[in-house]
């Protein structure tokens, strides 16, 4: 019984990252199968991380940082949580010297980070047209 039951939750999470990934309609019931799985078993910083991507798909950039900001207290360095909530940042507004505290915290925990390097090539870019 056990395995059938480990087998229909592997189901719906790759269900629910089918959704996100195909968007539109389908965006709603992947944050409803995510929520769900997060009330029906102790809320991980993984799904709790990814119900605060699919908010961000559906635009929902206030509830996806309080999810990510939950991650945080979980995981204080989640690789993921941290990149996310900075875009959660720049959507809400947040002031420079939050999204600049944003930044230290994940360059200190994850120097080789995607976004920094990215982030870091196209200042480099625009310095150079400037």
């Amino acid at each position: 019984m056990q395995r059938i039951d480990d087998d229909a939750t592997l189901t719906h999470i790759s269900a629910a990252y089918v959704g996100m990934y195909e968007g539109g309609e389908r965006l709603q019931d992947a944050l409803l199968t995510l929520q769900d799985l997060r009330q029906r078993y102790s809320p991980s910083a993984r799904i709790t991380s990814d119900c605060a991507a699919c908010q961000m798909l559906l635009g929902a950039y206030g509830d996806a940082e309080r999810a990510l900001q939950e991650v945080l207290k979980q995981s204080p360095n989640d690789r993921e949580a941290l990149q996310n909530l900075y875009v959660c940042g720049l959507h809400l507004g947040r002031p420079e010297e939050t999204m600049a505290r944003y930044l230290r915290q994940l360059s200190s925990a994850h120097p080789d980070c995607t976004l920094l390097s990215q982030q870091e090539a196209l200042k480099a870019a625009f310095n150079a047209a400037a």
